[in-house]
C-alpha cells in the first residue's frame, strides 16, 4: 500500500532535483572541491528541508494555531460577519464564470454563520488586486457565491475597493462605523488571520471614538494543517506541494511582520 504513495515520487522534478544535488556533493567529495561540495550540500539541505510536509505542516501549523478554531453555533451574537475576499478567482478567459479556489472555505463559513443567527448582516471586502477591465470585484464574485449559499442580498453589504489586507481592515471598518456595527466576526482563512487580526484591530484603535468601540472576534476556516496518522516516512518525502506551501507561509510571516514593524 505505501509503495503505491511513494512509487510517483520518483517522477517529481523535486526528488530529481535533489538526486542531481547529491551527485555533486559526491562528485565534488572525490574530487576535495570544498566550497563547490558545501555550497551544493547547503541547496541539498535546504530543498531537502522547505520541501518536506512536516517542515511545511510545522510552518504552517504556526500561522494556524495562532487562533481558536470555533464552530459556527458556538459564537456570539454579532452586529456583522466581516468576509475578506480572496476566495475565488476572477472571470477571466477562458473561464465563464468565477472558480472557487483553496480559500473558499471562508466563504462557506460565513454563510453557516449568518444561517446560524450569528449576525444579521455581511459585509463581504475586497477589490481587484491589479485592476482588470470589464471584470468585476473579489467582493461582486463572492457576494454571487453567497446568494447561491442561500443568503438574501438584503444581507449583503459590499466593499469592493481594497487591493490587499491593510485596505480590507482601513475599508471596511470605516464602512462598519458608518453602520453602526461595533460587534464584528472577521472570517478568513487560518493561515492569514494573524496578519488581518493584527491589521484589523489596529484600525479598530485609530478609528474607535467614544461612540464607537468596535470588537472583533476571529473566526479562521480552511484548516490545512490536522492531526497526521500515515507512516512516518512520507512527512519526510520532499514534494512540490510542500514547498509551494512554505513558500505561501513564509510570505505570510514576511506580510504579518512588516505591518508588525510599520504599525507598532
Amino acid at each position: 500500500m505505501i509503495w503505491n504513495k511513494l512509487l510517483p515520487y520518483i517522477l517529481y522534478p523535486t526528488t530529481w532535483c535533489l538526486i542531481l544535488l547529491f551527485v555533486i556533493v559526491i562528485l565534488a567529495w572525490r574530487l576535495d572541491q570544498t566550497l563547490l561540495r558545501n555550497l551544493a550540500l547547503s541547496g541539498f539541505a535546504l530543498l531537502w528541508i522547505t520541501a518536506s510536509p512536516w517542515f511545511a505542516n510545522w510552518l504552517w501549523g504556526g500561522l494556524e494555531n495562532a487562533h481558536d478554531i470555533y464552530h459556527a453555533d458556538d459564537m456570539e451574537k454579532a452586529d456583522a460577519i466581516i468576509l475578506l475576499g480572496g476566495g475565488v478567482q476572477l472571470p477571466k478567459p477562458p473561464r465563464v464564470y468565477a472558480d472557487l479556489n483553496a480559500a473558499a472555505d471562508r466563504v462557506l463559513q460565513a454563510a453557516l454563520l449568518y444561517k446560524a443567527g450569528t449576525a444579521e448582516r455581511i459585509l463581504v471586502s475586497g477589490g481587484q488586486v491589479f485592476p482588470q477591465p470589464g471584470l468585476g470585484s473579489e467582493a461582486d464574485y463572492q457576494k454571487l457565491i453567497l446568494l447561491q449559499l442561500g443568503i438574501p442580498e438584503e444581507a449583503i453589504v459590499l466593499e469592493p475597493d481594497s487591493r490587499n489586507t491593510a485596505q480590507n481592515a482601513e475599508f471596511t471598518l470605516a464602512l462598519a462605523k458608518s453602520l453602526g456595527y461595533s460587534r464584528l466576526i472577521l472570517v478568513t482563512s487560518a493561515y492569514h488571520m494573524p496578519r488581518s487580526k493584527f491589521l484589523f484591530d489596529f484600525q479598530a484603535r485609530r478609528l474607535s471614538s467614544a461612540e464607537w468601540a468596535p470588537e472583533i472576534t476571529a473566526f479562521p476556516t480552511d484548516i490545512r494543517v490536522t492531526e497526521q496518522h500515515g507512516p512516518v516516512l512520507l512527512g519526510l518525502i520532499p514534494d512540490a506541494g510542500s514547498l509551494a506551501m512554505t513558500q505561501e507561509a513564509i510570505r505570510e510571516y514576511i506580510g504579518y511582520w512588516f505591518y508588525r514593524l510599520r504599525f507598532r
